[in-house]
């Protein structure tokens, strides 16, 4: 086994640059690159990036809704969906100086996510930690579910999770009225979601709320 260390590196840089002077080795400049616009250019690369099954609008997206609707099948119950874990995508709501840039922004699920790690990792990671005391936002740092159907439909562009389901529920008359998306917080402990977010006790409200209109 080998082992290199800090100053056999030193060593090796003392050494190589003698012996290319004295063989009168010289390498090319490279030329200076300019970074600053990469991340401009990312960005603006995963904003015009389509859904891929939107490529195909010509029905084939709702096929299992048209076999459902000729077999007569229609809504009659609400539904409610609660997304499994890490599929509900998070975002900032946090004003402090630290994460401001981030406000409003998904920091988990889309492409907003993929630039923030690439770019900006060390803050996206303290962004979304969990305090290891109490398993609350930690000091600075406000993470919250988002809401609405969007919040779980796809995770990335191209990668989707209950867009397609939704869809086809359209079909046999579901919509905003008698379908619920129910997103949360899935790093929390199911304490600190009803804790923090009361989480299970809105879900019980909904659901109650659906069965009173439907009786």
């Amino acid at each position: 086994m080998l082992f290199i260390q800090a100053n056999d590196i030193e060593e090796m840089h003392a050494q190589l640059a003698v012996f290319m002077n004295e063989f009168e080795i010289s390498v090319p400049q490279l030329p200076d690159l300019d970074l600053s616009r990469v991340r401009e250019e990312w960005s603006r690369l995963r904003n015009n990036i389509p859904e891929v099954w939107k490529f195909n609008r010509d029905g084939r997206e709702f096929q299992v809704g048209e076999m459902m609707k000729a077999r007569d099948l229609s809504a009659e119950y609400p539904l409610v969906l609660v997304p499994g874990i890490v599929s509900t995508g998070l975002e900032s709501w946090s004003t402090s100086p630290d994460y401001r840039a981030f406000f409003r922004e998904k920091l988990w699920g889309g492409f907003n996510m993929v630039s923030q790690v690439t770019f900006n990792k060390e803050k996206w990671i303290a962004a979304m930690m969990l305090d290891p005391i109490t398993g609350l936002d930690p000091p600075g740092a406000k993470i919250r579910a988002a809401e609405g159907f969007d919040a779980a439909s796809t995770f990335i562009q191209g990668y989707w999770l209950w867009s397609k389901i939704i869809e086809n529920l359209a079909v046999v008359n579901y919509d905003s009225n008698n379908l619920h998306l129910a997103p949360y917080d899935w790093r929390l402990s199911f304490w600190n979601l009803e804790e923090r977010d009361g989480y299970f006790s809105k879900l019980k409200s909904t659901i109650e709320g659906y069965k009173s209109v439907t009786q």
